[in-house]
């Protein structure tokens, strides 16, 4: 057992790393040591400047429910991407995808409070986005890469569990129809379509091997 929890460390630290980072966090802004207002995202505010939430938003939580179910999703399907993408990889994944997909659902919301109006000029002027969804979305549609027929690296999980792992991260993160919140759905398209670069980078570099 103690010999499974090492390699088990050894094979997915980067994703223990950013779970304990995002679990700090939280008690630190629970505690009120951190200004979440400053760090959390503002499309608004973003794109007129205020660009220091792109670097935080998607380390930040509103409450132990959504930390609790990202850092859940992220121990299920983080292994995957960071052992068939390596550690390095894997932690550009994340960032990227916290980072650029936070960029993109700005202008989202901004074209969309321009052409639709309504609760979308809210979501673009008044409402704060935090979370690491948006990065576990790039995380998701990254791993999607250990479905197509290729020949995986010795060091990868079981195909099964790679499949499952990855159904289950779409069901919970990538939520579609009218139950699902317009405003998270946003959020979650900006980091997919970071993942959707490194989906095409992977399928394309280990098809090569």
């Amino acid at each position: 057992m103690a010999k499974q929890a090492s390699s088990f460390i050894k094979t997915t630290y980067v994703t223990i790393v950013i779970v304990i980072s995002n679990c700090l966090l939280f008690l630190a802004t629970s505690a009120g040591l951190l200004p979440t207002t400053t760090l959390a995202s503002l499309p608004a505010a973003v794109l007129h400047g205020h660009w220091l939430p792109l670097l935080t938003a998607f380390w930040l939580h509103a409450s132990w429910e959504h930390l609790a179910l990202n850092m859940f999703t992220l121990l299920i399907i983080g292994p995957v991407a960071e052992h068939f993408y390596g550690h390095l990889r894997y932690t550009l994944i994340y960032l990227s995808a916290g980072i650029g997909g936070n960029l993109l659902a700005c202008y989202l919301f901004a074209l969309l409070a321009s052409t639709r109006g309504g609760h979308w000029v809210e979501l673009y002027t008044a409402t704060y986005d935090l979370g690491s969804s948006i990065a576990i979305a790039g995380v998701i549609v990254a791993s999607a890469v250990v479905l197509l027929p290729l020949n995986f690296p010795r060091r990868q999980l079981s195909r099964w569990w790679n499949v499952a792992a990855f159904v289950y991260a779409v069901i919970v993160l990538l939520p579609i129809g009218p139950t699902a919140m317009p405003g998270s759905t946003v959020l979650h398209i900006g980091g997919a379509c970071v993942g959707l670069l490194w989906f095409i980078y992977g399928s394309r570099h280990y098809r090569r091997r």
